[in-house]
């Protein structure tokens, strides 16, 4: 063959994967948050902050990429990776502090998602 098919779908393929569980955090957070127990001043702010957290994390990530030598695909692959860990990490405590930094955490990497889908085919 002269044409190598998973070079063309690596990138589609790993969007795909990282997609099925992206929205996960969005849509269950605040939820998750209140049949914990917590209090709703403090699970309101949850949601609001992953948004702030997402756009802050877009803005360093388009000026990382611009940095000689730091590759956009494989900052795209441990921003995933990272943002897979503090999901699941997410589960241990529900208590408002760990939810805080997760919810931060989760945001600044969730903003690489979709930045960097475009670098994968420059």
């Amino acid at each position: 063959m002269f044409f190598n098919l998973m070079v063309v779908f690596y990138p589609q393929l790993s969007q795909t994967v990282a997609m099925f569980g992206y929205h996960a955090p969005f849509l269950f957070t605040f939820s998750r948050a209140k049949e914990a127990g917590m209090e709703s001043d403090h699970s309101m702010w949850l949601i609001p902050l992953m948004g702030i957290s997402n756009t802050i994390g877009r803005l360093l990530c388009g000026a990382m990429v611009e940095i000689p030598g730091i590759s956009a695909l494989h900052l795209t692959g441990v921003s995933y990776a990272i943002g897979g860990v503090f999901t699941i990490a997410s589960c241990i405590s529900l208590q408002y502090t760990f939810q805080f930094v997760y919810v931060v955490i989760f945001g600044l990497m969730a903003g690489k998602f979709r930045t960097m889908y475009v670098d994968h085919f420059r």
